[in-house]
């Protein structure tokens, strides 16, 4: 038989078992603890209520029994924050090596706290991460956005980012983006570079683009971000592999030169690659002499003099000059037309002078070094 709801009583049945009645009822939440209190004042109570002109007889084993696994269930609700994410992990399969992967983890909070996120790192500098909410209440949810730039690699990758939390059964939790670099056009080599270009010289390479995941492709243009900078193309193997000549359009008489190449391809995964191109006038300096040499050592200081010029009649320039100990003062002037003579004033052929250097950056060229050696002083 069932009443509607009054009070605190929501519900009346009677059991016969055994030749037993057992008088029940539903109650609500706030009557259980009042009424736990009252059993535990006086553990002969019996309880008796009066509902609607009704007595209910409760026996005693039977409501205290409900009543105190109603209190335990309660109790022993955990008040906590709970970190949750369906899917940690983010397969990106095989993608060319040029490609930027970029994916969206979701997490939640299933917890009856708030979810406060205190750190988020990537593993290495190619991964990028950002949180959209530090704090996610009961039930919220925050979103973490990934970037893996896989510029220059190759192979399987693996990369992890870890989020730290207020989630005290997990307050280290790993999401991980794994997959692997391919390579759809094979480049050779990445760039074209040449350092030591002779001055006068027009200076010139070669790149050869080929398929790298058997896939078919054609060059649809070459262009140079300088004018100064000539491309063509010659194919090696139909839609398979090309060769890019480049040469500049004038002689490099000094300086330096750097431009790009842009490569406009077919290839659904490659659509574009592109190419450095550099090149550095490096003159041929002439130093005399090519070593200071002491005869002895001595304590006295001394003064030596170092002539420096081009081997092509240019004027030579300097970028510095590195004296071999910093009580040595040097000082530089003219010789003849284009030369310069490097005067070092406070030379002492000490033992500890003995090995030193002395170095001279002159303009385009590579450093030169004088050694200093002082006879008799060992090394």
């Amino acid at each position: 038989m069932e009443f509607p709801h009054h009070g605190e009583i929501t519900g009346f049945h009677v059991n016969q078992t055994d030749g037993l009645s057992y008088q029940t009822a539903r109650v609500s939440r706030a009557f259980i603890p009042r009424c736990r209190r009252r059993i535990e004042r006086n553990p002969e109570f019996c309880i008796l209520i009066r509902m609607n002109s009704i007595r209910l007889h409760f026996l005693l084993p039977t409501c205290l029994g409900a009543w105190m696994a109603i209190a335990a269930a309660q109790d022993a609700i955990p008040h906590r924050p709970k970190l949750v994410c369906d899917e940690p992990e983010y397969d990106f399969g095989t993608v060319d090596s040029s490609t930027v992967v970029d994916h969206t983890f979701t997490i939640r909070n299933e917890g009856t706290l708030t979810l406060e996120i205190t750190r988020v790192h990537a593993s290495c500098g190619c991964t990028v991460a950002s949180i959209s909410s530090q704090q996610i209440p009961p039930g919220g949810e925050s979103k973490i956005s990934a970037r893996l730039s896989l510029q220059g690699r190759s192979g399987p990758q693996q990369k992890t980012i870890l989020i730290e939390s207020n989630d005290p059964d997990r307050p280290q939790f790993v999401l991980t983006m794994r997959g692997v670099a391919g390579s759809a056009l094979n480049v050779a080599p990445q760039s074209i570079l040449d350092p030591r270009v002779a001055p006068g010289s027009t200076p010139r390479g070669n790149v050869i683009i080929s398929s790298g995941d058997g896939a078919e492709f054609a060059i649809r243009s070459v262009e140079s971000t300088s004018e100064k900078l000539r491309a063509s193309v010659q194919t090696l193997e139909d839609r398979k592999a090309y060769r890019i000549d480049v040469e500049l359009a004038e002689p490099l008489e000094s300086g330096s030169f750097s431009a790009r190449l842009v490569v406009q391809t077919d290839h659904p995964k490659r659509p574009t690659v592109e190419i450095p191109v550099g090149f550095i006038v490096v003159r041929e300096v002439i130093v005399a002499p090519r070593e200071i040499v002491f005869d002895q050592e001595g304590s006295d200081p001394v003064s030596r003099f170092v002539l420096v010029r081009n081997a092509d009649g240019s004027p030579v320039e300097l970028d510095g000059i590195e004296p071999p100990d910093g009580s040595v003062m040097v000082t530089t002037q003219p010789f003849g037309a284009n030369g310069i003579r490097v005067l070092l004033r406070n030379l002492v052929p000490s033992r500890e002078m003995n090995g030193r250097v002395l170095r001279i950056h002159a303009r385009h060229a590579a450093p030169i070094e004088v050694p200093i050696r002082v006879q008799g002083a060992g090394s």
